[in-house]
């Protein structure tokens, strides 16, 4: 990859894809849903009328990620234009997440604007986004929130309560950090 590639992983309900807009706005990088690919591309077996969620083929779903992500930067990255140091970009991005306050989801979504430039690379928005491999990935963001605070968040979403709890459980014990680590990405937590 020449270009940036952020992943932006977390839990449902910790503020992924405001966060993901907001990078993206930030630092003139393209905003990537990946929810919406894997509707469009049919990446999924079925769909979970209990949780009201498709059930995703990982291993399709990393496929088909990866060859969204090239065509992109095929279509957007021009070499002779832009040299980019990875390792200091990331630095960057890190440094204004550390800075960041917590961020009010409803109301920034509607402020954040993508800009219409050519990109530096991409935000990959999905709480999935974390199984893309290590050598895709520049830099791995991890949301992360206070377990009252998400609880508040998935009810409002009308989750069912078993929904909720799953995703409470996955907040608790951390399941997309783990799976980030066992990738090896190199990973900045976000607090939210």
């Amino acid at each position: 990859m020449n270009w940036m590639v952020i992943a932006v992983s977390g839990t449902p309900g910790t503020g992924k894809t405001t966060l993901a807009k907001t990078i993206a706005g930030q630092f003139g990088l393209k905003y990537f849903n990946v929810t919406r690919l894997i509707q469009t591309k049919k990446l999924y077996d079925s769909f979970d009328r209990k949780r009201k969620c498709f059930v995703v083929d990982e291993k399709k779903l990393v496929k088909s990620m990866m060859h969204e992500i090239n065509k992109l930067e095929k279509k957007f990255y021009k070499k002779k234009y832009i040299k980019i140091d990875k390792k200091l970009f990331s630095k960057e991005i890190k440094n204004y997440l550390k800075k960041l306050k917590k961020i009010d989801t409803a109301a920034n979504l509607k402020r954040i604007t993508i800009p219409f430039m050519q990109p530096l690379g991409i935000v990959v928005d999905s709480h999935l986004s974390h199984f893309l491999p290590k050598s895709f990935v520049d830099l791995c963001v991890i949301t992360k929130t206070e377990i009252n605070d998400l609880n508040k968040r998935l009810k409002l979403r009308k989750y069912s309560r078993k929904k909720v709890l799953e995703n409470i459980q996955a907040e608790i014990f951390d399941v997309c950090y783990e799976e980030a680590q066992k990738k090896k990405h190199n990973i900045f937590i976000y607090k939210n």
